[in-house]
């Protein structure tokens, strides 16, 4: 994920013109975000075209201990969208690729990049019949599952946000009432995918 760019300094003792040149080579600074993006699809609000993360570039280093400048792009632009070590910043629905640029005062340069999906609430919902559907229970165990998950894809479509948050809760109910004991991977699974989707439904 990360990558360095060094400097090399050449210099000639004053005074000493025979003297031959010496390169110093400055390190460069090793950029890094990694552990403030937790989850790399990201659910955008109800009704909502965008999704927001928070960047944070503190965990950047430099080799020399020299303080850093830092530069955020959002590919393929070559206008940075900040220029803080730690910012806010709203993505649109699609994939989006984000390039963290770490500056030392010396020019030496490391960047990392992250590719990241932000996705609709029907989107998500959809992901999580998959899931329900792509499991080893039994097909017809499934259908009181996916029959509440298509309620709340209609419910969502309709912009009832609300609704749509209830009949999740409810589908959580169900999965840790029927299926946590003979499949807790699974049930785990689809309650945290469920949650992550009402975590953006009250946003």
């Amino acid at each position: 994920m990360d990558s360095a760019l060094a400097t090399v300094t050449i210099t000639v003792q004053p005074g000493n013109p025979n003297r031959n040149p010496v390169a110093v080579i400055v390190a460069a600074p090793l950029a890094d975000f990694s552990p403030s993006v937790t989850n790399k699809v990201l659910i955008a609000g109800c009704g909502d075209t965008n999704a927001c993360l928070v960047l944070d570039g503190t965990q950047s280093t430099d080799p020399d201990g020299d303080a850093l400048t830092y530069c955020w792009f959002l590919e393929p632009s070559p206008v940075p969208f900040a220029i803080a070590p730690v910012v806010t910043n709203c993505f649109d629905l699609g994939e989006q690729t984000i390039t963290l640029v770490a500056k030392d005062p010396n020019n030496g340069t490391g960047s990392a990049m992250l590719t990241i999906e932000v996705i609709s609430i029907d989107e998500a919902l959809g992901l999580l019949i998959d899931k329900v559907n792509d499991s080893s229970i039994a097909r017809k165990n499934k259908r009181p599952f996916i029959a509440t998950l298509k309620a709340a894809t209609a419910s969502s479509a309709r912009g009832q946000c609300h609704t749509t948050a209830n009949q999740l809760h409810a589908f959580q109910n169900k999965v840790r009432a029927q299926v946590s004991r003979d499949n807790p991977a699974e049930a785990e699974c689809w309650t945290r995918w469920a949650q992550y989707i009402i975590d953006a439904l009250n946003r």
